[in-house]
């Protein structure tokens, strides 16, 4: 009885993972391996954005912030089109402290059903007090 039950539990097990792995859907990266600058050059990021389905779209950005730089609010912005040419503009702000090497790990849904292609169209940093 024992042994069936170990074997039921690595079912539920195998099952879970696999379900779980499912449901999060294919990740794909809209920008990695450049450095993303706003237009001055003040700010700059070394990560990625990616883009992947969990019940819904969602954006992910993780990074570092790749020179020092004032505190303020860094704007990523993100556009895309679906195969109807249908276009979507999404803004995902992020605060910042400014200092080298600070973590950026920011995930924003974008809502069910947009699946479009997206892309990185612009970083805008807006130093604190401007």
């Amino acid at each position: 009885m024992k042994r069936g039950m170990f074997i039921g539990l690595l079912v539920v097990l195998f099952v879970g993972v696999g379900l779980s792995f499912s449901l999060a859907g294919e990740r794909y990266i809209l920008a990695q391996g450049s450095r993303l600058c706003d237009d001055s050059g003040r700010f700059c990021f070394d990560g990625y954005i990616s883009r992947y389905a969990q019940r819904q779209i969602v954006i992910e950005i993780k990074g570092r912030v790749a020179k020092g730089c004032d505190p303020g609010k860094v704007i990523f912005i993100l556009v895309g089109e679906n195969k109807g040419g249908a276009k979507f503009r999404k803004e995902v702000a992020v605060d910042i402290k400014g200092s080298y090497g600070e973590i950026i790990d920011k995930k924003v849904g974008i809502g069910r059903g947009i699946s479009a292609d997206w892309r990185v169209e612009k970083v805008v940093y807006i130093p604190k007090g401007e």
